[in-house]
């Protein structure tokens, strides 16, 4: 019985770990194969394009010859193909989680130096932006935001940006995007006590 109890807590603690969770576009591209989609489903987790003239963002396989590809499936859009394109990411489920990092790049192996916003819905009512600068050069981006209902990811119209010409349209592509579920709610955590707790009482029970 004691047994029993210190798995129970060991399963309750772990509920509280934080357990990660990696979007990496593998499986749904062919190696030399561009997926347009307007939307993608991974883990849990998808990215939705706002785009009203259809799908001009997608999936790249690691050896699509025209993209500046990682040596594995990337998620590019195109930016100069609407204004304002938005990439969102949220839950499918709609609630809360924690953003940490991601990979960022130009899509174009021959492009320059942009710029892309990260824009954070906080579920306290908080919108906060980042903007990350990207080369061809495939770079990690820590946020460590935490407590999100939803991430958009955007290029500004007019780059501020000294090595782009004001007004250059730079096509960005990301990848590895590392989301964690926000722990359980302290009622569940009081649930779970108490259990623990009741079951400790009746255990000391048994052996008296």
């Amino acid at each position: 019985m004691i047994s029993r109890i210190m798995f129970l807590a060991m399963f309750l603690g772990s509920s509280f770990t934080i357990n990660a969770t990696i979007i990496d576009f593998e499986g749904v591209a062919d190696d030399s194969e561009f997926v347009p989609a307007m939307s993608h489903v991974e883990d849990g987790y998808t990215l939705t394009s706002s785009s009203s003239i259809g799908p001009i963002s997608g999936i790249f396989g690691a050896g699509e010859p025209h993209s500046n590809t990682n040596g594995s499936a990337i998620f590019g859009w195109c930016t100069f193909c609407e204004l304002g394109h938005v990439i969102s990411l949220q839950r499918i489920d709609r609630g809360s989680f924690d953003f940490l990092s991601f990979d960022v790049a130009n899509l174009d192996p021959e492009g320059d130096i942009g710029i892309v916003d990260i824009t954070g819905f906080f579920t306290d009512g908080r919108i906060v932006t980042a903007s990350v600068n990207f080369s061809t050069v495939w770079t990690t981006e820590f946020l460590n935001w935490t407590g999100l209902d939803q991430v958009d990811f955007q290029s500004p119209l007019f780059p501020l940006i000294p090595e782009v010409e004001p007004g250059l349209l730079l096509d960005p592509a990301i990848d590895n995007l590392v989301m964690a579920r926000v722990p359980l709610p302290t009622s569940m955590a009081l649930f779970g006590l108490g259990f623990i707790l009741l079951s400790a009482s009746r255990a000391r029970k048994s052996i008296i």
